[in-house]
C-alpha cells in the first residue's frame, strides 16, 4: 500500500459532527447539527455508542434549505446504503460499538436526532463523513 495515497484520500474528506457526545436519556435528547453536504457528493453517517443501559430511538432525517421552507423528514431507506432499521435502533446490545451507514439521496441538509428512553440512557456520538468534493483537497 502506498503511504501517500492514504495521505492524499484523507484531504478528500471532511468530518462534520451530527450531534455531541453525551449520555442521553428519557429526560435528555439529542440537538442535532444540520450536517451541509454542499460542495460534496458523498456522505457517511456514523454512531458510535459506549455504555447503554436503555434502548434509544434515532431520527435520520433530511431537508433541500435546512428546514426553512422544506421541513426536514425522515430519510427512505431507499436512500441509503447499509440497515437503517439498525442504525436507528440503538439497544443494549450494541454497546461499545460504531455503526455506518451511507446516504445516496439528494437532500442538502441531514440531521441525526435521538428521543431519550429510560432513566440511564446511553452513551452516544455521531459524526458524518463528507466525502468526494467538487474541489480537492477539501477544506473544513
Amino acid at each position: 500500500m502506498n503511504p501517500y495515497t492514504e495521505f492524499e484520500n484523507f484531504h478528500n474528506q471532511i468530518v462534520v459532527p451530527a450531534f455531541a457526545p453525551g449520555t442521553y436519556k428519557g429526560s435528555v435528547n439529542v440537538t442535532p447539527e444540520s450536517i451541509d453536504r454542499a460542495g460534496f457528493a458523498a456522505v457517511m453517517l456514523v454512531l458510535g455508542a459506549g455504555a447503554i443501559t436503555d434502548g434509544q430511538t434515532l431520527t435520520l432525517q433530511a431537508s433541500n434549505d435546512d428546514g426553512s421552507t422544506d421541513p426536514y423528514a425522515d430519510v427512505p431507506a431507499a436512500d441509503v446504503l447499509g440497515d437503517l432499521t439498525a442504525f436507528k435502533a440503538v439497544i443494549a446490545g450494541e454497546a461499545n460499538k460504531c455503526v455506518a451507514i451511507g446516504y445516496v439521496g439528494l437532500k442538502r441538509y441531514l440531521q441525526i436526532g435521538c428521543t431519550g428512553n429510560g432513566g440511564t440512557g446511553a452513551v452516544l456520538s455521531a459524526f458524518a463523513v463528507l466525502g468526494f468534493p467538487r474541489n480537492a483537497p477539501a477544506q473544513s
